[in-house]
């Protein structure tokens, strides 16, 4: 689809729908998600994308007319409304634009209904057009779903684990709803600190206790928060030893 596509060039990635834009950023040697206070991007989804347009095949040359470009959604994204295209731009370190691509409707193939795919259709492919060429229309063999102008869907995931916890701890605003449970060995049950007479541990919480931040994740970042409107002003903490 795009001879000779720059990919050893491209610093910046902006990707534009008539919703909002994401840029990604390349800055010392690490990929940034600008939007979210350039918090670090996640290279493999990126670098994935960035191979796929470097070997995208076009199946099929698509005659239509300026009029019929809605219907493909491949309408301009500043134009607003349900029909326009996805814009991708490739930039260079200091931003200039290296190669720029449309992305409009998704071309889905029918299934049967004994079809893994539970009958109706999939995404196989998508129309496409590379602006400043021929503007021709083309049917491309890659549905490219996973280009969205959502900051948060480019975030690198990544974060920390606990394991082998032996105590965990929360302290919460109101003293009387702070705890403490410890285990006196690796994959033993987990106690109660201090427990008062008359106290019972319900055994099936604190089971679910031993496996706390064993692999966390996130949805997003928030850019200069404020504690009093994230809770974080009376937070309950919560300290694990391991």
């Amino acid at each position: 689809l795009i001879p000779n596509f720059p990919i050893n060039d491209v610093s910046q990635l902006r990707i534009k729908q008539s919703t909002g834009e994401v840029n990604l950023v390349k800055k010392d040697d690490l990929w940034r998600v600008k939007e979210r206070g350039e918090y670090p991007a996640n290279f493999t989804e990126l670098g994935d994308f960035l191979r796929k347009v470097q070997d995208l095949k076009t199946l099929e040359d698509v005659q239509v007319g300026p009029s019929q470009m809605g219907r493909l959604e491949l309408n301009a994204p500043d134009k607003g409304g349900t029909n326009t295209a996805t814009l991708v731009e490739f930039k260079d370190s200091k931003g200039a634009n290296l190669k720029s691509l449309l992305l409009g409707k998704k071309y889905s193939k029918s299934s049967g209904d004994d079809s893994q795919f539970g009958g109706g259709g999939f995404p196989v492919g998508r129309y496409v057009m590379v602006p400043g060429g021929e503007n021709k229309v083309w049917l491309i063999n890659d549905a490219l779903t996973q280009v969205e102008a959502k900051p948060e869907s480019w975030l690198n995931k990544d974060f920390f684990k606990v394991e082998k916890l032996k105590s965990i701890s929360v302290t919460h605003p109101v003293a009387t709803n702070s705890w403490t449970l410890t285990r006196d060995k690796e994959g033993g049950d987990l106690k109660l600190a201090d427990a008062k007479e008359g106290e019972n541990i319900d055994t099936g919480k604190a089971s679910g206790a031993g496996y706390a931040l064993s692999s966390p994740s996130f949805n997003d970042v928030i850019v200069d928060p404020k504690p009093a409107d994230t809770g974080l002003d009376k937070p309950i903490t919560a300290r694990l030893e391991t």
